[in-house]
């Protein structure tokens, strides 16, 4: 009996031995599975803390990027507002040159004509201080015939005839001067302020 005792003992033992170095060796794995798992954790921890620091240096750059776009799209808009001013300025220039132009052929006419009337009525002035100093009736007959030569000559020097037979055309070339140049204002300011 004691045999089957003993023998159950050993067995017993036998088996708690076996346990126990089982448990040892789980003991070792579990211990060395948790050892892994830290380092594992560590390495982890050391690459998400890589992986922020990469993504914040990703998100600066991406906001900086940003904030250049921005100040470039800005920077656009204000260049295109230039422009855009530049080229009215050009098409004002244009417009302003071309209305000059216009305008200045009739002011030509009106100043010739304006010039030729003033020569041509200094010269009717003395014609007509001549003929009331021949018209005085104060004058003795002898200086009668001598003022009636000035007359002439005064008469002669201030082409009364071509005056005559020009002032009034250029009076007439004047005033259509005039009227060119009231016409191209008229139509410039129902241009500039339409109804």
């Amino acid at each position: 009996v004691r045999s089957g005792r003993e023998a159950a003992i050993a067995r017993a033992n036998h088996y708690r031995i076996g346990l126990i170095a089982l448990s040892a060796a789980l003991i070792v794995a579990v211990a060395s599975m948790v050892l892994r798992l830290r380092s594992a954790f560590r390495r982890i921890a050391a690459l998400n803390e890589s992986l922020e620091a990469r993504v914040a240096e990703r998100t600066r750059e991406l906001t900086e990027s940003r904030e250049e776009y921005k100040r470039l799209v800005a920077e656009g808009h204000l260049l295109e507002a230039e422009l855009r001013a530049a080229q009215k300025l050009e098409s004002i220039g244009r417009l302003s040159a071309g209305v000059a132009h216009e305008i200045n052929t009739p002011v030509q006419f009106v100043s010739d004509s304006v010039h030729y009337i003033k020569e041509a009525f200094t010269s009717m002035a003395d014609l007509v201080t001549v003929y009331r100093g021949a018209t005085k009736a104060s004058l003795p007959p002898t200086d009668r015939a001598t003022v009636a030569a000035k007359a002439r000559t005064a008469d002669e020097l201030a082409d009364t005839d071509y005056a005559l037979e020009n002032v009034p055309q250029a009076l007439d070339s004047a005033l259509e001067g005039l009227d060119r140049i009231a016409t191209i204002v008229k139509s410039l300011k129902d241009f500039s302020h339409p109804d």
